[in-house]
Parts: C-alpha cells; structure tokens; sequence
C-alpha cells in the first residue's frame, strides 16, 4: 500500500487553499483541483513527508501541522491511504511560491460545489472538511 499526505491549509476565515493540478493528460486529474501534499517516502513520518511536499510544492515551511483529521484510500494501480492533516497559515498566500500545477488560491467553502473540478478524495470529503472548519473557534 501506498501512503500520501495531504495538507488542509486553511485560514482565519475559514477559508481552505488549493492546488490546481496540471493539464498534462499523462497525469491523473488534468486540471482538477485537489489539497497540497504528495507520497510519504520509505520510512518517513507522515508529518515529515507534509513539511517536504510543502516546501517542494510552495517553498513554505508551516509552523505546525496539526493530528491527522481523516483519510480515505484511492484505487487505480496500486491501494493508495491518504492522509489529511490541518495546517493554519497565517499570512494567506504572500509566503507561496508554486512550483507544482497550474494555480492556487483560497476558497471558500461555499465555492466548493458541482461546478469546481475537484479530485474524487476532495469532492468525497467536502463533508469532513466542512466539520473540521465549523469546529474551529
């Protein structure tokens, strides 16, 4: 089984950011948009393998990176277990730098619906990601 991380980067406005991927047909979900984060390498720790994919992905290096809030498992060759992790940013999107994919920007969670094309795991768990937010204080 493979593992990979992913990053719930959010706000003080409870508002989440994301990647969209690229439009190169040999990828999987040309185009659609999806969380930050990327596969955990050989024995490498799952918070480890965030704080490398988002320094890779936007030259940023998070403050904290907080539990693991829930997974879900994706099947195309092999048997992938996403993991989804919280991490606040405090200062939106001055510190980024993508390196990875064709945009990013902040959404709000109202913005996420039919009309945005998302990756199967973000689409699946709009619901989780929407509790997590209505948690926050």
């Amino acid at each position: 089984m493979i593992h990979a991380v992913k990053a719930l980067i959010y706000n003080y406005k409870k508002q989440i950011f994301l990647q969209q991927r690229d439009y190169n047909p040999n990828i999987l979900f040309p185009g659609h948009w999806t969380l930050f984060g990327g596969q955990v390498e050989e024995n490498e720790e799952f918070k480890t393998a965030l704080a490398r994919e988002l320094q890779e992905e936007l030259e940023w290096k998070p403050r904290f990176i907080g539990d693991e809030i829930f997974s879900w498992f994706w099947r195309n060759q092999s048997i992938h277990h996403n993991h989804c992790f919280p991490v606040f940013c405090l200062n939106e999107d001055k510190s980024f730098k993508l390196n990875e994919g064709n945009s990013m920007r902040w959404f709000d969670l109202q913005e996420l619906n039919e009309a945005l094309i998302m990756v199967p795991g973000l689409k699946g768990n709009l619901s989780n990601i929407s509790k997590f937010l209505d948690e926050l204080k």
